[in-house]
């Protein structure tokens, strides 16, 4: 009788362990194109006539405001940790005096955006590449060296991207 108690007990200790962050995982992630909406509708607050016209493997959508035409990637990031942005293709989550690298030294989404070449898939000079963080990272740093770091702001040129988050959109949207 006892060992079906303990077997019962280490099954649902199993399931729990395993069900618990997957569900944590599954509602704290909204889908693609609810982030999509949310994104457009922050910065829809500047002008209506913004019109969504195509995804590609490199960005999530792209839209045309303000004779610019923006190609946007949602970076999901699922702790408020800082973002170092320690090389082009290399951001690393920061917490403090851990860090954490993630999906082989990079976080996902990173790569692709920030090497799609704009005049091969010919764009013209007035795009920009903007990541946007969802839902936000308390601090994001650009390293310059071993010893420096500079905070990065909408308007700043992060390897010829922009990176905001995603609670800055309506405020700070117009400094991109």
């Amino acid at each position: 009788m006892i060992q079906y108690i303990i077997i019962g007990a280490v099954i649902l200790t199993l399931l729990i362990s395993i069900l618990v962050p997957v569900l944590i995982y599954f509602i704290g992630k909204k889908n693609a194109k609810e982030i999509t909406l949310s994104v457009l509708k922050r910065i829809t607050g500047h002008n209506s006539e913004i019109i969504v016209t195509k995804k590609n493997k490199a960005f999530d959508f792209e839209f045309e405001y303000d004779n610019y035409k923006y190609l946007v990637k949602v970076i999901y990031h699922k702790s408020t940790d800082e973002i170092n942005v320690n090389a082009r293709e290399y951001w690393q989550n920061n917490r403090g005096a851990v860090s954490s690298r993630t999906k082989g030294n990079r976080m996902e989404g990173v790569y692709d955006l920030v090497n799609f070449n704009l005049v091969t898939h010919g764009y013209e000079q007035n795009t920009k590449k903007v990541y946007v963080i969802y839902p936000f990272s308390k601090n994001i740093l650009k390293v310059i060296n071993e010893c420096e770091m500079e905070f990065v702001y909408p308007h700043s040129d992060v390897y010829g991207t922009h990176i905001i988050n995603f609670t800055d959109l309506e405020a700070k949207f117009d400094e991109i």
